[in-house]
């Protein structure tokens, strides 16, 4: 889902052949780009400014990825609680309602999806901010979820610069349900 995230973002494709016996090739295309990419400090920087205090509940299934964003969320001031599928996410969310500001949800997660934890939150907290991360486009997430102004979906992969835009601008109520990577 990431690998076909990435390529679908660059305006590329995937052929995928298979053969009993023999394997999968799989073919990446890209379109060609004339000049170089401009990667500057100052990009690769970006996003210092962003901070915040807010207790943010991160969910994930792997654990890389679940360690990164709690390392680049702490990094920026926030205090993150993590769970490592949906049901956890819940059971947490029960458990320490009070604290917590923000959820950041992968949507494809064993034991309940991203949205499904939406979904079970909303009905105590209706307006609990939810960002939610998926490798897949965002057309075919929502799984009947009802997005509002405190709903935002990020595409994987994403950078810690738009992570935090979106985190602050959920926790701040200025966001409209998407990101800039939707």
């Amino acid at each position: 889902a990431t690998a076909y995230g990435i390529v679908q973002q660059h305006q590329g494709t995937i052929s995928v052949t298979s053969t009993v016996d023999d394997g999968s090739k799989f073919c990446v295309f890209l379109p060609l780009q004339d000049e170089p990419a401009d990667t500057t400090y100052t990009e690769i920087t970006a996003g210092h400014g962003i901070r915040g205090s807010e207790c943010i509940l991160l969910a994930d299934d792997d654990e890389t990825i679940l360690g990164l964003l709690t390392h680049m969320l702490e990094n920026a001031g926030y205090k993150v609680i993590t769970a490592n599928d949906g049901a956890e996410a819940v059971r947490v969310y029960q458990a320490r309602t009070a604290e917590i500001d923000l959820m950041v949800l992968d949507m494809m997660m064993p034991e309940m999806s991203g949205s499904g934890v939406v979904q079970e939150v909303r009905q105590t907290d209706p307006d609990l901010p939810c960002l939610l991360a998926s490798g897949y486009s965002e057309l075919n997430q929502r799984e009947g979820l009802e997005v509002n102004a405190r709903t935002a979906f990020i595409t994987k992969p994403f950078r810690r610069e738009e992570l935090l835009r979106a985190a602050r601008s959920l926790l701040d109520g200025e966001t409209s349900g998407k990101t800039d990577q939707t």
